[in-house]
């Protein structure tokens, strides 16, 4: 008689590396590079981020020449580093991809129970490239990608980060009830954002609301149109961020893949260096996003000013468990073992095609020269 533990463990831990092995292979064939990222690395590289919750995450140890390191708490800080100083001469756009672990104290957001909050990431940044073209292009890979793992029934969230950070700009006057907002709403704890938003006028919690209300396809982009005389008032233009919803939207409909986008007014990640379009992507019966990311900047080194960038990452352990759960396609049963012929993940009903991806239709803009020095 099997083991049902011993069958769970094996069971997952093929999914696992289906996973892991078919994101990977999709950047390979969108035409990113694979660079590598050091378990530990030094405290001054999280802390370009100028992130403090991120900070706040981190495991941080005194390394052998004393100095502190921090335990991969993040994979966008360190992989934008390398972009801007060893292959700062590499043209651009430069798209890079990672996979691995990282390492964060509990959030409020997914976090497996290992002794170290160990998750799995397989992700990829671009840099050098602005305008919504690369996020449109993010947006697609995430969308192939969850096709490709045998999702059909997906959402993907589209929101700005800017316009949060406008709100709070109009209503921080102690310095702390915006973050104290900020928070709870990255955590989806409504209850705490309102206790945190007590002592704002009606006008400032009303709009926040309204914001957390707007959600939905191309509808909502015409609806938040009509909260822009309320937003006026405290000083916040509403009019760049839509238009970069429905330039969003334009690219993805004329790729034939806006069905499964909503645009969200109030999205929010929890990390804070995001400074301009962000997204989330979630399946059914998982309660967290499977991948995210968003746009931001790189401070300079070597260069006279900051340089564009946007990325993203799919969580693999919440993809396993959606896999896991759904019964199908990896395995019939829960008490089966993998057999040596199932090697394609099909997790919905209506997936029996293959998903192509490409260079042309997924980031053709990226240059691969033929040889970088320090890429696989």
């Amino acid at each position: 008689m099997q083991d049902p533990l011993q069958i769970n463990v094996i069971r997952k831990t093929f999914i696992k590396s289906r996973v892991v092995s078919i994101l990977a292979q999709a950047m390979e064939e969108c035409g990113f590079y694979q660079v590598d990222v050091p378990l530990l690395y030094p405290l001054e590289d999280l802390l370009r981020a100028k992130d403090e919750w991120l900070l706040r995450s981190a495991y941080k140890v005194i390394d052998g020449a004393g100095e502190i390191a921090v335990l991969r708490p993040d994979f966008t800080a360190a992989v934008s580093r390398i972009a801007s100083c060893e292959l700062r001469f590499v043209p651009r756009p430069l798209g890079l991809w990672y996979q691995g672990e990282i390492y964060r104290r509990s959030s409020g957001r997914f976090q497996p129970t290992a002794a170290f909050q160990a998750a799995f990431q397989v992700g990829a940044e671009i840099f050098g490239v602005s305008g919504v073209r690369a996020e449109t292009d993010c947006i697609e890979i995430m969308w192939r990608g969850l096709k490709a793992l045998g999702f059909s029934d997906f959402r993907i969230s589209v929101g700005h980060a800017g316009i949060f950070r406008e709100w709070c700009r109009a209503v921080e006057r102690d310095g702390h009830t915006g973050q104290r907002v900020r928070e709870a709403l990255a955590n989806r704890d409504l209850v705490a954002a309102r206790e945190a938003a007590a002592s704002l006028c009606a006008q400032e919690r009303d709009l926040l609301f309204e914001f957390l209300r707007l959600r939905g396809g191309s509808e909502v982009i015409d609806a938040a149109r009509g909260v822009k005389a309320k937003a006026k008032a405290l000083g916040i233009d509403l009019e760049p961020y839509l238009d970069v919803f429905a330039e969003i939207l334009g690219r993805l409909e004329s790729k034939g893949i806006s069905d499964k986008v909503v645009f969200d007014l109030g999205l929010l990640r929890n990390l804070q260096y995001y400074s301009g379009t962000v997204f989330e992507a979630y399946v059914p019966g998982i309660g967290v996003p499977v991948a995210g990311g968003g746009r931001y900047s790189v401070a300079p080194d070597y260069a006279d000013a900051a340089e564009p960038a946007i990325g993203f990452a799919f969580w693999v352990d919440p993809l396993v468990l959606a896999i896991d759960a759904a019964e199908v396609g990896f395995f019939k049963a829960k008490n089966e073992l993998p057999q040596g012929e199932q090697v394609s993940p099909d997790v919905s009903k209506d997936s029996n095609q293959k998903v192509e991806f490409s260079r042309k239709s997924c980031l053709g803009f990226l240059r691969r020269p033929h040889t970088v020095s320090g890429i696989h």
